[in-house]
């Protein structure tokens, strides 16, 4: 049986979204029960606590993560994230190759093909896509919901133009055996870099217990553009204005200490931060 993890203020939940999900599993002969809270977290503790193995959750970006962060602080190895993405952004469910529309996405969840894939920890807190400083963690936490509403993930384009006007910090960061100090504008440490058509960073994997971090010493609009067509090509750890380290472990250090944020979420953390890479931590269901 499925457990279905509604948030009911995820960027794009209709009135008819708990009628769309129930038509959609039910038509795939689906055996599901629906927790519904405005806390994600919440609603996953008592799915689990009530025996569901399967989580699917039914929202946005905040709504996977705290699914994710559930499951992790659970202790239990035999448990399953499952998407189906109603957020504006859904940066997780597209690095995983998971379809925005709600059929399609819910027959991936009942169909469980599932792999195992590294996760990433800072104390008590988990994730899955990766991080942001700096521009990184402006662009995303400030995109107002009305943009979002209006752009849909164009709004976070907009943003990060605008992120680009950010002043530059004093960076250190140490990754396994290596450190590096400069002055940076932005720094992403993901675990996923593209979409299931486009690898941004090439030799890069999910489940090998590293992840990457680019450092971006200046964002302009000049910049951005060949980092864009960079990353169509795949060579973006390769522009002469990026930094770029690989490691299972990262001290990462600011100088004013700055806000960081999580999958495309807003969080409380700052910097100074210790990054683990926990690997192939958690099981996740994907198209085939």
């Amino acid at each position: 049986m499925i457990a279905l993890i509604k948030n009911p203020g995820a960027g794009s939940v209709e009135e008819d979204t708990e009628t769309q999900l129930h038509k959609a599993f039910s038509d795939l002969g689906a055996e599901f029960e629906l927790f519904e809270d405005d806390n994600p977290s919440s609603a996953a503790d008592a799915a689990i606590a009530k025996g569901h193995t399967i989580l699917c959750a039914c929202g946005g970006d905040g709504t996977v993560a705290g699914v994710v962060n559930s499951m992790m602080r659970s202790g239990k190895d035999d448990l399953k994230l499952a998407i189906v993405p109603l957020g504006t952004g859904n940066l997780v469910a597209t690095a995983l190759g998971i379809p925005g529309e709600i059929e399609d996405a819910a027959k991936i969840a009942a169909e469980n093909t599932s792999k195992r894939v590294d996760v990433g920890k800072i104390e008590k807190n988990y994730f899955l896509l990766g991080l942001g400083i700096g521009a990184t963690e402006i662009f995303v936490t400030e995109t107002s919901s009305a943009l979002k509403e209006k752009l849909g993930r164009l709004a976070y384009v907009a943003s990060l133009f605008k992120s680009t006007r950010e002043p530059l910090f004093e960076l250190e960061i140490e990754s396994d055996s290596r450190r590096t100090v400069t002055k940076a504008e932005a720094v992403t440490l993901a675990n996923y870099w593209g979409t299931r058509t486009v690898e941004m960073i090439e030799g890069t994997a999910d489940d090998d217990g590293v992840m990457e971090c680019l450092i971006n010493h200046r964002l302009t609009l000049p910049t951005l553009l060949r980092l864009a067509i960079r990353g169509l090509m795949g060579k973006v750890r390769h522009d002469p204005d990026v930094d770029f380290l690989r490691g299972s472990r990262f001290v990462i250090r600011t100088t004013p200490a700055l806000s960081v944020q999580l999958d495309g979420n807003e969080t409380e953390i700052e910097t100074p931060i210790e990054v683990q890479v926990l690997r192939q931590a958690i099981e996740v269901i994907v198209a085939e």
